[in-house]
């Protein structure tokens, strides 16, 4: 919660607490001058992010130190033996996809508060989705226009129920959803969750951490959006068995039915429209010490699921031939090169562009 952040952030300002453990939630929006060192388990993602969190650590011209601990992953392994290749490398263009429908209709409606949006005037800044961003808003009754002028002339206004639209707008998450994960013990909040991370921590016999404590999950209410937990001494934790499927609009054969005389090896990727469809159908039960799974159960949640764009890539058949030929794993190959590509494209996107 927004309380325990600034508490903990006012406590770290006056000296009170020596040092803080935090996800990436701290890479933006703190200034802490007196902060001497920054300590980064694992690479985060791209060079930009390790800049940008080791940058948490002398402000205002002192000197500071920054620790890069290695795990094991092949990314990590490479900047050790190579560490050139991270220090020397440019920083990360920052790219925005401005045809994003959720991020375009947000930025409209906080637009039009400011000053009616205007077909002829406004696509240079907002694109070409511009006239479907502003219909989506009309019907979602956000934005009005007067219904005597043509539509390339007419000027929509916000009409929302909010004051001000921005307030009910994340800059770190595109959702406006959560969850929100009670004690029964001081009825106090804990902390709101997104929609799309909430049933991978909360749902019933859920173990809960939250400040180093941890709570038992006792009833899941869906309608009201509400987690109530206890707090409780156990040693166990859980984790959720899901899975998430991926549909692409253009991509439903996975591989051509007609075989070319010529092996086709190469491929592009693609970019397409995609649904994105989460399921959580039980959880673990799993011991701290041993890692060991107790038991398992089972789960009855709704699917959650939202459109977004992918980029695919196309495999040929003639590879997939191939690899079963060698008698290889086909999947296991892929889901590799799946997690190469998360890694490294993000490196090398300066390149492309």
């Amino acid at each position: 919660m927004g309380q325990d952040r600034r508490r903990i952030e006012n406590e770290f300002f006056n000296g009170k607490l020596r040092g803080v453990a935090a996800t990436n939630a701290l890479e933006l929006g703190i200034d802490v001058g007196h902060i001497d060192a920054t300590l980064h388990l694992g690479f985060p993602g791209s060079v930009a992010s390790l800049w940008q969190q080791a940058g948490r650590s002398g402000r205002r011209e002192r000197p500071a130190l920054a620790v890069y601990v290695a795990f094991e992953s092949p990314l990590d392994q490479y900047f050790m033996k190579f560490p050139q290749k991270l220090f020397q490398s440019p920083i990360e263009s920052c790219h925005v996809y401005a045809h994003n429908q959720q991020v375009l209709e947000q930025h409209l409606v906080c637009a039009a508060l400011e000053h009616p949006l205007s077909l002829v005037y406004d696509e240079k800044y907002f694109g070409s989705c511009l006239n479907s961003g502003i219909m989506s808003l009309a019907n979602k009754g956000y934005l009005s226009s007067d219904p005597s002028r043509n539509l390339p002339s007419q000027m929509w206004s916000y009409i929302g129920h909010e004051k001000k639209p921005s307030h009910a707008i994340s800059i770190r998450a595109i959702e406006t959803e959560r969850y929100k994960v009670f004690t029964n013990k001081r009825n106090e909040v804990l902390e709101e969750i997104e929609e799309s991370k909430a049933f991978f921590q909360v749902y019933e016999g859920a173990v809960y951490m939250h400040q180093g404590k941890t709570y038992l999950v006792k009833v899941l209410n869906l309608s009201a959006k509400v987690a109530l937990c206890q707090e409780a001494n156990l040693k166990y934790y859980t984790k959720t068995r899901d899975y998430t499927d991926i549909d692409v609009i253009g991509g439903v054969i996975a591989y051509p039915a007609r075989i070319s005389d010529v092996q086709q090896w190469k491929t592009t990727a693609q970019t397409n429209n995609c649904k994105v469809t989460t399921t959580w159908f039980g959880f673990y039960r799993i011991w701290r010490r041993s890692n060991e799974i107790i038991d398992s159960e089972d789960l009855s949640l709704p699917k959650y699921s939202y459109e977004s764009q992918a980029v695919w890539i196309r495999v040929p058949q003639s590879i997939k031939s191939e690899v079963e030929i060698k008698q290889f794993s086909f999947r296991a190959g892929l889901h590799a090169a799946c997690h190469a590509l998360l890694n490294v494209v993000p490196l090398l996107s300066n390149q492309f562009l």
